[in-house]
C-alpha cells in the first residue's frame, strides 16, 4: 500500500519575528511532513538567516529564495509547483499550527482517500497571543467524511460568505492542481475558493479540533484586503464568474451562486456602514459584537490570512 506523503509550504516576507515559532510548530509535529519548503521573498529583515539555520538542522526543510519580490499569491503558485507530496499544507509565516494536526489529518487521509481536503478549526489571536475567537463548524461534532452535498447544504449555504478554515486545511495536491491552484485573480480569497471547489467534487474530512493559530495582524495581507470592501467585492464577483464557468458549473449550483452574490452585497454594505458611519458605526459595532457571540453569527470572520 502506497504511503501517502505530505508537503508543507510556507512563503515568507519580513516575518523573522514569527518564523521560529512557525517553523518549530511544523518540524515538531508527531507526524512530520515528508518535505517542508520555505520560500523567502527577498526579505530585508533577518528571515533568511533564521530559515537557513533551521534548514541546516532539519533534513526535510528546503529553502528557496526569490530573485526578486513576487508577492504572496505568486509565491504560493511557485511553492505548489515545487511540492512533491500527495497532500499539501500551505502555511503562513506569521501563523503557527498546533500539535497533532498532521498526524490526525493524515489518519483521515488513510481512512477516506477519496476526500479532497481535510480540515479543522482555527483559533484567532492578536499579536500579543490574546485569543480573539474560534472559527469552527459547531454542527459537525465528530471526525467524519463530509460528502459534497453535505458540504454545500450544511456548510456553504448556512455560513457567512467569508467564513474560511483554509489555514487549518490540508489539500490533496492532484485535486488542487485540477482546480487551478490558488488563482491570482482571487487574491487573498484564492485558497478559500480552491478548498470549496475541491470539496464540492471530492468531499472533505472535518475534524472538530483546533489545528492552527491565526494571528490577526493590522498590517497583514488579508486584513488590508478585507478592509478595502470594493476590492473584496470585485474579487468575489470574479469568484462567481469562475463558479459559473464550464470548469466549475457542475460543482457550484446556480441557486447557490445567486444567493452567494446577494449575501456578498449585504456583507460589503454592512461593513462599509460599520467602517464609515461615525457614532452610529460605533453603536452598530457594539450590536455586532453582541450578535457575534451567538452560534448563528460566530463564523462571521475575515478571510484567511495568506
Amino acid at each position: 500500500m502506497h504511503k501517502k506523503t505530505l508537503s508543507v509550504v510556507t512563503p515568507n516576507y519580513n516575518h523573522g519575528k514569527y518564523l521560529p515559532q512557525a517553523i518549530e510548530a511544523v518540524i515538531g509535529q508527531t507526524r512530520p511532513p515528508d518535505e517542508y519548503i520555505v520560500l523567502d521573498d527577498q526579505s530585508s529583515d533577518n528571515s533568511l538567516s533564521i530559515i537557513s539555520e533551521y534548514a541546516q538542522k532539519c533534513s526535510f526543510l528546503r529553502l528557496i529564495v526569490n530573485d526578486k519580490n513576487m508577492g504572496v499569491v505568486k509565491n504560493f503558485q511557485r511553492l505548489i509547483s515545487e511540492a512533491s507530496g500527495d497532500y499539501i499544507y500551505c502555511g503562513a509565516a506569521d501563523d503557527y499550527i498546533l500539535p497533532g494536526f498532521f498526524e490526525k489529518a493524515m489518519e483521515m487521509a488513510d481512512l477516506y482517500p477519496e476526500a479532497g481536503i481535510i480540515f479543522g478549526n482555527i483559533v484567532l489571536v492578536d499579536e500579543n497571543e490574546k485569543q480573539m475567537g474560534v472559527s469552527d463548524i459547531p454542527s459537525w461534532i465528530k471526525p467524519e467524511y463530509i460528502s459534497p452535498q453535505r458540504y454545500l447544504h450544511e456548510y456553504l449555504e448556512k455560513y457567512p460568505i467569508n467564513h474560511s478554515l483554509s489555514g487549518a486545511t490540508i489539500l490533496r495536491k492532484s485535486c488542487l492542481e485540477e482546480a487551478g491552484g490558488f488563482r491570482p485573480e482571487l487574491s487573498t480569497w484564492g485558497d478559500t475558493f480552491a478548498s470549496r471547489a475541491i470539496a464540492l467534487k471530492y468531499g472533505a474530512c472535518y475534524i472538530p479540533q483546533p489545528f492552527m493559530k491565526w494571528r490577526v495582524l493590522p498590517d497583514s495581507f488579508s486584513n488590508k484586503i478585507s478592509k478595502e470592501f470594493r476590492q473584496f467585492f470585485r474579487t468575489i464577483l470574479k469568484a462567481t464568474k469562475l463558479m459559473r464557468s464550464q470548469k466549475f458549473v457542475e460543482r457550484f449550483p446556480e441557486n447557490y451562486v445567486s444567493s452567494f452574490e446577494k449575501r456578498c452585497r449585504r456583507f460589503v454594505l454592512l461593513n462599509s456602514l460599520l467602517a464609515n458611519s461615525g457614532i452610529l458605526g460605533e453603536y452598530l459595532k457594539k450590536i455586532f459584537r453582541m450578535l457575534s457571540k451567538s452560534s448563528l453569527t460566530k463564523p462571521f470572520l475575515p478571510p484567511r490570512n495568506v
